[in-house]
C-alpha cells in the first residue's frame, strides 16, 4: 500500500475531524492505522504521511484533561508513549 494512497489535506485534520473521516471511511481508517503502525516502526516516510493527516488541536487536548505540558506529545500519534491517534484508530474500526 503506498504511502500515498489518500492525498494529504490541506491542512492536518483535527482530532475530531480524522474520527470522523475514520468513520466515514473504513478504507480510510484502515490506511491511517497501517500507517501509524509503520511509523511506530520506524518508517519516515509514514511518519512523514501521519504528520500530514493529522494533528491535534489543543483545545481538543484540553478538553481531554491532557496537562499542557504533555500535549506536544500527544499531538504526535507516532509518540511511542501516547499513541493518542493509534488509540482513537482502534475504537473506530471496531
Amino acid at each position: 500500500m503506498a504511502n500515498n494512497q489518500y492525498p494529504n489535506p490541506p491542512k492536518p485534520y483535527s482530532l475530531k475531524e480524522i474520527v470522523q473521516k475514520m468513520y466515514a471511511d473504513c478504507g480510510y481508517a484502515q490506511f491511517i492505522r497501517d500507517q501509524i503502525a509503520k511509523a511506530q516502526s520506524g518508517d519516515p516516510a509514514a511518519k512523514q504521511t501521519v504528520d500530514a493527516q493529522f494533528q491535534a488541536d489543543p483545545t481538543e487536548l484540553d478538553a481531554l484533561g491532557i496537562p499542557k505540558q504533555d500535549q506536544p506529545a500527544y499531538a504526535l500519534c507516532t509518540d511511542p508513549k501516547t499513541r493518542l491517534l493509534a488509540f482513537v484508530n482502534v475504537k473506530t474500526a471496531v
